[in-house]
């Protein structure tokens, strides 16, 4: 029942983040002079970092316990 809800809100704030990353994107367009395929690639590293960070999630739990890595994820995530 917890996983199911802890689920849901990982991938609502996923989603938030990308419509953060594409709500910025005009003023990130203008400060670096990006051309389309460069705010494609700026949208698509949110992805990809989340990838590679899922990687670094899962060896931080294995080695810290999931309670201990979720409470340093919440609290990066929060500040």
């Amino acid at each position: 029942r917890h996983l199911t809800a802890v689920a849901s809100l990982s991938g609502f704030l996923f989603g938030y983040d990308t419509g953060v990353i594409s709500g910025a994107l005009l003023p990130i367009q203008r400060a670096f002079d990006l051309g389309p395929a460069q705010e494609e690639m700026v949208v698509s590293s949110t992805i990809l970092a989340a990838f590679i960070s899922s990687f670094v999630g899962g060896s931080i739990n294995s080695s810290f316990g999931r309670r201990k890595a979720a409470l340093s994820a919440a609290t990066v995530f929060t500040f």
